[in-house]
């Protein structure tokens, strides 16, 4: 069975490693909303949302380990994080996904930022160290321009 949780410090260890392994940045404990899929009480998968300042935030770092795929953990991480965001009135909420999950991203009302340009510093400084350095395409999108 499924179920998410915040994730405590404790748990950071782990966080940590499933992004090590991915290539994704670490976390920060203390600047993220970090939660945690478990299935049948093993932990499976892990997302955040992440403090960019200024009402802006960033989604990201939505992982499933392999082996738990296939048992709805992403939209499960990303519907919570989508509800914490709306329940938080956070205006400013991207996402940087690789773009072949952009119609998976748009299920929660995300969608492809077209004017860049307006685009917070702190985000608009990931979007360029993902693109850097991740050998997929990535996009930047909005929750509800």
């Amino acid at each position: 069975m499924l179920t998410l949780r915040a994730a405590r410090e404790e748990d950071m260890p782990w966080v940590n490693e499933q992004y090590r392994e991915v290539g994704f940045a670490a976390s920060d404990y203390g600047n993220e909303m970090i939660v945690i899929a478990e299935w049948n009480g093993e932990m499976a998968g892990v997302g955040r949302l992440v403090n960019m300042g200024q009402d802006t935030y960033e989604m990201g770092g939505i992982y499933v380990q392999e082996r738990f795929r296939g048992k709805q953990a992403a939209s499960a991480i990303v519907g919570l994080l989508v509800e914490e965001a709306g329940r938080r009135e956070i205006p400013h909420v991207y996402c940087i996904p690789f773009a072949h999950l952009e119609s998976f991203y748009s299920r929660f009302g995300y969608k492809r930022v077209e004017d860049e340009s307006a685009v917070h510093p702190a985000v608009w400084k990931k979007v360029r160290w993902c693109r850097a350095e991740y050998p997929q395409e990535t996009i930047l999108m909005k929750l509800n321009p």
